[in-house]
């Protein structure tokens, strides 16, 4: 118990001396549902307006790549890949958007995972 009070304590440290504010849930969901929904064009707007979005995880710990993985949006995991997104995160579960996308059957997200 004592090593995660220890953990949580450097995060909020690291947090504070990089002045990195903590995500709200609105902005969670909304790089999370840009990513869904393949809107390159939200999705860029997000990214430059913080690019830390990238790495935003949800309550099952997935990445908007995990979502575009999900929904088939290549464009997305293209542009993640692109400013140094890492398509190899895993989940809560362990499951890597490689595992997401033939979960859901999206195989155009599927092989272009596969191929990178």
């Amino acid at each position: 118990m004592a090593v995660h009070g220890s953990i949580r304590a450097y995060k909020e440290w690291t947090r504070v001396l990089f002045n990195q504010k903590k995500p709200s849930p609105e902005e969670i969901n909304e790089i999370l549902m840009a990513a869904e929904s393949g809107n390159l064009e939200v999705f860029e707007r997000l990214y430059y307006a913080e690019p830390t979005r990238l790495g935003i995880r949800d309550s099952r710990g997935r990445t908007p790549a995990h979502q575009a993985a999900a929904r088939n949006k290549v464009n997305i995991l293209k542009f993640i890949l692109e400013k140094g997104g890492d398509l190899n995160n895993q989940d809560n579960a362990g499951n890597t958007p490689l595992h997401i996308a033939v979960e859901y059957e999206s195989l155009d997200a599927v092989d272009y995972l596969l191929q990178m």
